[in-house]
């Protein structure tokens, strides 16, 4: 119908000015940034009273004053910076064009469903239910091309939301500063960068709102018709439709946050964000304590037992210089083999502590943001009775019902932590159990001493010095043991112990 090509025509239009204001935001500001700003840095002198050309985005060598390769470096970080500036643009207004498309297929649909009592649209077609199965396949159609869209496109928002975030910090901590220092052309080109920050923020927060409202609005069009004149089939399918309009589709950040104006313009008490910055902080220092400690005991591990292991002499009276992981070949002796094994051992060594610290950091995140969460809905129980919090909704019910979906997310993001993560939980403490055992075996080699003090030609000592060595035979007996939380000694049998039922 024409009815049909104007709505398509009027969510089109809508999709390209979305499109064309984010482009006009993103290549304004960018253009003021690599252009005024570099032109306002200017010139520096250093402490070396030398003059210096400073660059937009740092670059440190030496060789970057001299000519031409200042002016080629300042061109490739504006190529650099369109190519962002770019691809940011390009990808809100994809997603500005696919939502509006869907928006408006659904108004179409509502469209089809004002005139399904009616059935002029459709003349050849006067069995409602007919009509009914060409509206619900259409409607189909519109929710598989709106999950796809969340599904090619949720990294990108993901990507999008945490960087445009982290970057919205900083660039008010400049604003910030820039004003207190007068500097009105820095604190312009800043302004705009977070004007245009903000406002694809906010695009895509208005698409995906606007998608929601469209989808749920489908179930409100379904009942404002005519129903009561249809067949009694016929109502009942409507009803299937009316009960799936109450899950909309959505548009995600990653499957964590739903992207909506009301996540958008979302403010939460002061309590929340002390909240979560304690647990950020205790995440933070399990990171950093697990980085640090997995680090220096590697790097302790090949430089220093390296060094202590030194050179051995074999049965043919033949120096041999030994590796920390032993390797086997006639070759590894010369140099630069001996050299290039030992590099390759230590970057191995590198990789294995970085994955494992990363495991164990990112493990740490996750669990301290959901205890930040729960700790949140902690709070907002507690505050459900007087609403401070919900100060526009002074119903409980609808205060409980929002902690509750809260709750659900949680749940649902510590299950999705839980399901990514359990296959390094298990290679990890399979790993680390066994190679911890593997210490203890060395470490209880200390129980050897007495055996070594009775070996030796104690006979030739003195009467004194027996006694003495009686005393270090007894303590041989209680040797060094690792132990969890000193419950389970951590031993080869230990990890291997099967008892029986």
């Amino acid at each position: 119908m024409e009815n049909d090509r104007e709505l398509m025509l009027k969510y089109g239009i809508l999709g390209r000015n979305l499109t064309i204001y984010s482009i006009l935001f993103m290549y304004i500001s960018g253009i003021m940034y690599i252009s005024i700003m570099q032109y306002a840095m200017r010139l520096q002198i250093n402490d070396d009273n030398q003059t210096s050309k400073v660059l937009i985005y740092p670059a440190y060598s030496n060789s970057i004053q001299k000519s031409p390769i200042y002016e080629i470096i300042y061109g490739i970080q504006c190529i650099c910076g369109y190519v962002l500036d770019s691809v940011t643009s390009g990808a809100c207004g994809l997603a500005a064009l696919f939502v509006t498309h869907a928006c408006g297929q659904i108004d179409v649909i509502i469209s089809r469903l004002d005139d399904i009592v009616a059935g002029q649209f459709y003349k050849k077609n006067s069995n409602p239910n007919i009509r009914l199965i060409e509206i619900i396949k259409h409607h189909i159609k519109i929710l598989k091309f709106s999950a796809v869209v969340e599904k090619v496109l949720q990294e990108v928002f993901f990507l999008e939301f945490i960087s445009s975030t982290f970057v919205i910090c900083l660039l008010e901590y400049y604003c910030i500063t820039d004003w207190e220092q007068n500097n009105i052309i820095s604190l312009t080109s800043y302004a705009l960068l977070l004007i245009s920050l903000t406002f694809n923020m906010f695009l895509l927060c208005y698409i995906g709102d606007l998608l929601i409202q469209k989808s749920g609005n489908i179930g409100v069009a379904v009942f404002m018709i005519d129903w009561y004149h249809l067949p009694t089939k016929t109502i009942q399918n409507l009803i299937l439709i009316m009960a799936m309009s109450n899950s909309p589709a959505k548009l995600s950040v990653g499957r964590i946050v739903d992207l909506s104006l009301s996540t958008f313009g979302n403010v939460e008490m002061e309590n929340d964000r002390e909240l979560m910055l304690k647990y950020g902080i205790l995440g933070r220092n399990l990171t950093i304590s697990s980085i640090l400690f997995m680090y220096m005991g590697s790097i302790t591990y090949m430089s220093i037992t390296q060094y202590a292991m030194g050179s051995q002499i074999n049965e043919h009276n033949q120096t041999i210089r030994v590796l920390i992981y032993p390797t086997y070949g006639y070759n590894i002796q010369k140099s630069p083999i001996y050299e290039i094994i030992y590099g390759v051992q230590f970057m191995c060594g590198y990789v294995v502590d970085t994955i494992t610290a990363g495991a164990c950091g990112l493990a740490a995140l996750f669990v301290t943001h959901a205890c930040g969460q729960i700790d949140i809905i902690s709070s907002q129980l507690d505050d459900i009775v007087a609403g401070q919090f919900y100060n526009k909704n002074l119903n409980p019910n609808i205060r409980l019902m929002a902690i509750i979906k809260h709750h659900i997310k949680i749940l649902k993001f510590s299950a999705i932590v839980e399901t990514i993560l359990q296959e390094v939980f298990f290679l990890e403490f399979i790993g680390s159990t066994f190679v911890i055992c593997l210490l203890e075996y060395y470490c209880i080699a200390s129980g050897n001493i007495g055996v070594v003090v009775f070996m030796i030609d104690w006979f030739h000592l003195p009467t004194k010095t027996i006694q003495n060595l009686i005393l270090i035979m007894a303590m041989s007996n209680t040797p060094a043991k690792l132990t969890v939380g000193r419950i389970v000694d951590l031993s080869l049998s230990t990890f291997g112990n099967v008892r029986l039922y």
